[in-house]
């Protein structure tokens, strides 16, 4: 039996094994979890579900037990929890017990129908790997330091607890059993007593490497080369350097492995495939994949029978585009190893992309959760690709499952959390229970991302056809002061159609680099020679924030349109950018000096200094506007790369006085709207 999970079973009582499964639950983003406290009448510490947030932020359940049967108790918790079911909508339960697939995907079905939960079971696999691989300082918390010895044998055990060591060679052995910890363990106490064997040097930066710490892998290995330098030493410090860079995005580091490979390789004749596996590995990642494949081929000269050889050449002509020949390398290598998670996966994920065949991929993908238990760890995306497979097979509600459990394990997973939107679209279509849970995970995005535009859309979509405009608009409003855009006032009063300004939104945060570069007030400064306004600005407050408000629209519209035009240096592209532009200026402008009316002075004052007022409100909107015009247009096509030349021949033909003449013509439409001076 596993000494770990024996020890679980023998050695905790409840309320231990409650606080164990607090404290991983803790480290894979589970929050705010209600501590233990004194029960009541000596109740047990499991009978009272405790309090908490998922890693989404969802108001969550946590309950933990050891009892036998934890399908009944799981149901009996529900029972007792189902009147309280609106305070949350995800359970989270760890079971000391073994939970199978079929029986946990049973019961997550059961509990969406009838509770609306969203169901999270942890099993006894998932408590032996996140004790044994992932947070081992846990297991020696509760367990005791022994609990490290597992798999070693009785007289392993027996060294270890008298203080004795294993052999380098045991210690190999370990490592290669994947006990990497326990390897680790024992070469501290190896160096403790010969700090400079290089030999131990280099097995601790080995199993470091295995554990994925690289920069301790680095350190140590480059202690063994500064002792002793080795080729098959210089060949795991280009190991360490090709993981860590290709891990932090330092290119750097994986030319200097590169370096290191070819430079073992010009030294003399290799008799290993594993230099040219490895240089094959770093070629590829810095994205040249012909000589990638042709250093792989050399590996499989060497030896044919490796798999992993078999599955990078199959991922190298993926990219390069010879899927067939990348689908008959998947199957050699699954051929060699049929469990080997990352060839499963791998041509899993081709198959959905590059065949269109997910009644293909699923199964595989399926098969590598099965046989791998560590899968989610180690590879967390591939709950989306199983996810986008249920959805292409039509099996929504699987799919939605996969992605809860892809987001249980990186919430902040940006691809995965696209894709659970649009299934829960899909399934509120068919199914209106589905719509709360919908609502209920936009909000939550919109919270933890306010620059989320397609949560914003979809709540305010959701808002428009519940009737409720208030908080359509509200969601819309708020969007500015996302990007610390203040000073603003609300779109609703702007005319502007709904639908204009939810899709302006998209484009607000290149408005308000644009708005941060060009103040809106810079147009009516008198210190400033291109004012070109015989009076005094008749601005205020108001006006200067529905100016800034009202003008993202026609931004919105010109900046969509050239992103979406094949050539933006056109003649007819820049000239449709212009009308764009132009046409809604004309309406924001208008809008934007309305509530200049009230400084209009009235009929009794005499007719020519309200004349006088009126024109000069009419004068300084038309200015505003042909400023703006210029501005935007200057800005956006800026930011398009078009040529000088093409923006010159576009203007020559273009009538810009028509804007002038038009806002002049609004604006007085506008004021006599809220003055009443001339029949209609």
């Amino acid at each position: 039996m596993n000494k770990t999970l024996w020890a679980v079973d023998g050695e905790l009582d409840e309320a231990k094994f409650e606080r164990l499964c607090v404290d991983l639950l803790q480290r894979q983003g589970f929050t705010d979890i209600v501590p233990i406290e004194p029960q009541d009448g000596g109740r047990d510490a499991e009978e009272v579900p405790r309090r908490g947030s998922s890693r989404e932020g969802h108001p969550t359940f946590f309950q933990f037990s050891k009892e036998g049967n934890w399908k009944a108790k799981l149901r009996r918790d529900a029972r007792k929890l189902s009147t309280r079911k609106t305070e949350f909508d995800t359970f989270v339960f760890v079971t000391s017990r073994k939970a199978r697939g079929v029986d946990v995907d049973a019961l997550k079905t059961e509990f969406r129908n009838q509770y609306g939960w969203t169901l999270i079971v942890f099993g006894r696999e998932w408590l032996r790997l996140q004790l044994e691989e992932v947070n081992p300082d846990i297991a020696v918390k509760y367990l005791g330091p022994d609990v490290l010895n597992r798999y070693l044998g009785p007289n392993a055990i027996v060294l270890l607890t008298e203080g004795g060591g294993l052999s380098l060679k045991e210690i190999s052995q370990l490592i290669d059993g994947e006990q990497t910890e326990a390897a680790i363990l024992q070469l501290r106490r190896v160096l403790e007593e010969t700090p400079d064997r290089s030999e131990a040097l280099q097995l601790l930066a080995w199993a470091y490497y295995k554990s994925h710490r690289y920069e301790e892998a680095l350190a140590e290995i480059n202690r063994a080369i500064r002792r002793v330098d080795k080729p098959e030493y210089r060949s795991i410090r280009a190991c360490i350097l090709t993981e860590r860079g290709i891990r932090e995005g330092d290119r750097s580091s994986v030319v200097a492995a590169r370096q290191i490979f070819e430079e073992l390789l010009s030294s003399g004749p290799i008799h290993t495939w594993h230099i040219f596996y490895n240089l094959g590995n770093v070629l590829g990642e810095l994205g040249d994949h012909d000589a990638a494949i042709a250093r792989y081929k050399l590996a499989i000269e060497l030896d044919e029978n490796q798999p992993v050889i078999w599955k990078n050449l199959a991922s190298a002509y993926h990219h390069v585009g010879q899927h067939t020949q990348e689908m008959e390398c998947f199957d050699k290598a699954l051929a060699l190893d049929p469990k080997q998670p990352e060839a499963l996966i791998s041509k899993a994920t081709s198959l959905i992309l590059d065949f269109d065949k997910p009644e293909e991929a699923v199964p595989l993908l399926e098969l590598a959760f099965r046989m791998n238990p560590e899968t989610l760890v180690r590879w967390p995306h591939v709950c989306y690709w199983l996810a986008l497979g249920y959805e292409r097979l039509n099996r929504l509600e699987e799919a939605l499952d996969s992605v809860d459990q892809g987001l249980a394990q990186r919430p902040g997973d940006f691809a995965t959390r696209r894709l659970k939107s649009h299934l829960l679209i899909k399934l509120a279509q068919h199914d209106p229970a589905f719509r709360d849970r919908a609502l209920s995970f936009w909000t939550l995005e919109l919270k933890a991302e306010p620059l989320n535009f397609d949560a914003r859309h979809h709540l305010i979509r959701e808002a428009l056809a519940s009737q409720d405009q208030d908080s359509a608009w509200n969601l819309i409003d708020s969007s500015f002061l996302a990007l610390d855009i203040t000073d603003t006032i609300s779109l609703r009063s702007s005319t502007f159609i709904t639908g204009s300004c939810v899709s302006a939104l998209r484009y607000l945060p290149e408005y308000a680099n644009f708005r941060r570069l060009q103040p809106v007030s810079e147009y009516w400064d008198v210190g400033e020679p291109p004012c070109e306004l015989p009076f005094a600005p008749p601005i205020d407050d108001i006006v200067e924030a529905a100016f800034k408000t009202y003008f993202l629209v026609p931004f919105a519209s010109g900046w969509k349109h050239l992103k979406t035009v094949k050539d933006p240096n056109q003649p007819e592209a820049l000239g449709t950018l212009f009308d764009l532009v132009r046409d809604e200026l004309r309406i924001a402008t208008s809008q934007a000096v309305r509530s200049l009316a009230r400084i209009v002075p009235g009929k009794e004052t005499g007719t020519e200094a309200l004349a006088v007022k009126m024109t000069e409100i009419m004068v300084f909107a038309a200015h505003t506007s042909l400023r703006e015009f210029g501005k935007q247009r200057g800005y956006i096509m800026g930011c398009f790369a078009v040529s000088p030349d093409a923006c010159e021949i576009a203007l020559e033909s273009y009538d810009e006085v028509r804007l002038h003449t038009d806002v002049l013509t609004d604006t007085l439409k506008v004021l006599n709207e809220e003055l009443k001076i001339m029949p209609e």
